[in-house]
């Protein structure tokens, strides 16, 4: 299964990086493209935007601040 994964903050980051500790193919995204380094380091594919996580993943999660969302 491929997932997107938006959100690499304190609370994103680990939890991603158990997806790819359990084999998952995981896309990831962060507006901070440094926070997205030990992830891809790891074997996440980065994605510059969100729209390339709708794009790629079968499914997607978003761990970011609902102050920091703009609807």
């Amino acid at each position: 299964m491929k997932i997107g994964w938006i959100g690499l903050g304190h609370m994103g980051s680990p939890m991603a990086r158990r997806l790819l500790d359990a084999h998952f193919d995981l896309f990831v995204y962060n507006r901070t493209i440094k926070k997205t380094e030990k992830l891809a380091e790891a074997g996440a594919a980065v994605c510059k935007t969100p729209k390339d996580i709708a794009e790629n993943a079968d499914v997607a999660a978003v761990y970011q601040a609902l102050k920091q969302l703009n609807f």
